[in-house]
Parts: C-alpha cells; structure tokens; sequence
C-alpha cells in the first residue's frame, strides 16, 4: 500500500489507532468474562467440593486453570496492543529505481559489481 500523501498517511494512522482500541476493547470484554467465569467456578468448586467424586474435582480444577491460563493469556495481549498504542506508527520506507537502474552506495552500477567475469 503506497499512500501518496501526509493526509493519506494521517488517515491510515487513524484508521490503525481505531483498530487497536476496537482490539483493547475486545481483549478487555474477553477478560472480564474470563474472571467472572474463574470466579463462579471457584465459588462451585468450594460449595459443591464435598459431593463430587475424584473424577469431578480433577476435572473442575482443570477447568479452573484453562480459564486462568486463557485470562493470563488475554491480559498479556492488552499489554502489547496498549504498548502498539503508544506508538502506533509504522514506519515505512519508499524506494526509487533510478532511469539507469539500481545503483549502489558509491553510485556504482549495481548490475555491473554482481556481474558474472
């Protein structure tokens, strides 16, 4: 994608930084359920730990520390699109081909120094 022009580029940069809040925003939402569905586990777990066999308790500890692991996993990801946030621009470089074809750092002919003898 080649933007022509500062607007363009300011257009683009805008469109990346709403992208990334609409990221953040998604990443908190799934956070928040993460949590909330830790905790009624947790609050199931401790309520009903004297009714369930071996099997069940196995099996809801499990759960518990999949939803520990994916909300460790999201606060992770908001730390790193917060950090994108904070310096949102993606540089870019532009190359120009001169009329004569590329040329080196000395203003040699590039095709002539990688040339077969």
């Amino acid at each position: 994608m080649f933007n022509r022009t500062e607007e363009e580029e300011r257009r683009y940069l805008d469109t990346i930084t709403e992208k990334l809040d609409d990221a953040i925003d998604q990443v908190d939402d799934n956070v928040s359920r993460y949590s909330k569905e830790l905790k009624e586990h947790k609050t199931y777990l401790w309520e009903n730990k004297t009714g369930m066999d071996a099997a069940e308790k196995g099996s809801m500890r499990e759960s518990i520390t999949s939803k520990a692991i994916s909300g460790e996993a999201a606060v992770a990801m908001k730390e790193r699109l917060r950090k994108l946030m904070r310096s949102p621009w993606f540089g870019r470089i532009d190359f120009r081909e001169d009329a004569d074809g590329p040329r080196g750092r000395d203003g040699d002919d590039a095709r002539k120094r990688h040339a077969d003898p």
